[in-house]
């Protein structure tokens, strides 16, 4: 069975020799197993698939008598996020840009830009402490680097 992805760039190929999902891309032609690779469990004789979202499947596996919900995370770089079977490259120049001391940008978690938070959000810095320089892009509340005020030692 095959299924082309909502923006017509991936084809989805049930395997059932294979028991595997494999995509190809439609561009390119290249071909990469989805579901099935090591660690996975293999589908016993899936028939059949559908989108049920942008990240995930639902296949009926008639070997096994069952519709199996199959939801995928690929490794996207920083700078990039998960939309569907690809990563796409996060907007403008804004979502590489660090944040001013005291605030942070979250990783790229969508086609657009991430603003800039206050670190006070998420963690307090410790008392007689200022934070520090600018926060680098992309690197969450771990990026809330802070240093000890005058007089004051860690």
């Amino acid at each position: 069975a095959l299924v082309l992805s909502a923006n017509d760039n991936k084809l989805v190929v049930v395997d059932a020799g294979s028991g595997r999902l494999r995509t190809v891309d439609v561009q390119t032609q290249n071909v990469s197993t989805l579901y099935g690779r090591d660690g996975d469990a293999v589908l016993s004789s899936p028939s059949a698939a559908v989108f049920a979202s942008s990240d995930s499947l639902v296949v009926a596996d008639t070997g096994q008598h069952l519709l199996k919900l199959i939801r995928w995370l690929l490794s996207c770089a920083p700078n990039q996020a998960q939309t569907g079977l690809e990563c796409t490259t996060c907007l403008g120049a804004a979502a590489t840009s660090p944040c001013a001391p005291g605030s942070f940008r979250a990783a790229c978690a969508s086609v657009a830009v991430s603003a800039c938070r206050s670190c006070a959000e998420t963690v307090a810095k410790p008392l007689n402490s200022l934070y520090a320089g600018p926060q680098q892009a992309g690197g969450g509340v771990g990026a809330c680097a802070w240093t000890c005020g005058a007089g004051f030692f860690a």
